[in-house]
């Protein structure tokens, strides 16, 4: 609860970057793909794809290390982006986790509408046990080690 209290405005501050962050990545994406007729625009589109990809990854990580440990923002985007190189196939399932209520919403609306009550009660909850359950090993090994997290990150 102190974690909460302590950080709230600074993990809203982050959330609203990294929204943006997101929001301008999607609109580059669309721009690209819809009014350029050149290779160059698959290759932007394949570059603009690859750092979602990565944005998604650093965030699995982030707001759990920024209410974690006391550093800096861009320490915490540094650890969080190793932690998710670290351990990536366990990242990608995260990021699966995370991507497939937002794909099951967009293909089979209808069916989505059925089990809406169902995935509401279980599906949040059973979602967020599996993703804690998949991170726990690298949380693990930072609360573990003899050096602090800190001592580990790279100045930003």
């Amino acid at each position: 609860w102190s974690a909460y209290r302590e950080k709230f405005w600074q993990m809203l501050a982050c959330s609203a970057v990294f929204a943006v962050t997101a929001i301008l990545l999607l609109a580059d994406f669309i721009i690209v793909t819809q009014y350029w007729d050149s290779a160059f625009a698959q290759v932007c589109s394949g570059l603009i794809i690859a750092a979602g990809i990565v944005l998604l990854l650093t965030l699995e990580y982030f707001f759990s290390i920024l209410a974690a440990h006391n550093i800096k923002i861009g320490d915490a985007i540094v650890n969080s982006f190793v932690l998710s190189m670290r351990y990536l196939p366990r990242s990608l399932a995260i990021c699966i986790l995370d991507v497939f209520p937002i794909a099951l919403a967009y293909f089979w609306t209808y069916i989505l509408q059925v089990v809406l009550p169902v995935w509401i009660c279980v599906g949040f909850a059973l979602t967020a046990y599996i993703k804690v359950r998949l991170m726990r090993p690298a949380f693990y090994d930072i609360t573990n080690s003899t050096n602090d997290i800190k001592e580990n990150s790279v100045e930003v």
